[in-house]
């Protein structure tokens, strides 16, 4: 689930799971919507994943998650 809380339009161009680029469902998101981002991955349950998602300005948003059990 991902929300735009920032001043312009997003667009999503890149995905990557523990550093390696996933495919994902495109993603574009106006000022102070949200959406869900679907990303095709073998999850493994109670498991940490650094999960990193880029806009095609360059910002990146990355983090450690775990994975429900």
């Amino acid at each position: 689930y991902i929300r735009n809380t920032g001043k312009m339009p997003i667009r999503i161009v890149a995905v990557y799971v523990n550093y390696t680029s996933q495919p994902f469902t495109p993603l574009e998101l106006g000022l102070g919507s949200h959406g869900w981002l679907n990303v095709t991955y073998s999850w493994s349950a109670n498991s940490v994943y650094f999960i990193n998602v880029v806009t095609t300005r360059g910002t990146q948003v990355a983090d450690y998650y775990r994975s429900p059990t």
